[in-house]
């Protein structure tokens, strides 16, 4: 999860881990380009990705960039930007 908002950080965590997924939590400074940092977890072998931001929070929409791996471990594929659901 890539946050800023800790308070709302720790509900979302906790709604995942009460569903029995594993959650690590990655706080980026400012300056950190997000895309290269997604791609970074890519390699690691990361699963999804939600990007927590102040809209977020007000909205109650929670944003997930899934990635699909059906085609191989080097063939990863996602559209780019996280969904808005």
């Amino acid at each position: 999860m890539l946050c800023r908002n800790s308070g709302f950080l720790f509900y979302v965590e906790k709604g995942f881990r009460d569903r029995s997924l594993r959650t690590d939590v990655l706080l980026l400074p400012p300056r950190v380009n997000i895309q290269a940092a997604v791609r970074r977890q890519i390699l690691e072998g990361v699963q999804a990705v939600i990007k927590l931001q102040r809209g977020s929070y007000y909205s109650g929409k929670i944003p997930l960039l899934v990635f699909d791996r059906t085609t191989g471990v080097d063939n990863v594929r996602y559209d780019g930007a996280f969904a808005k659901s």
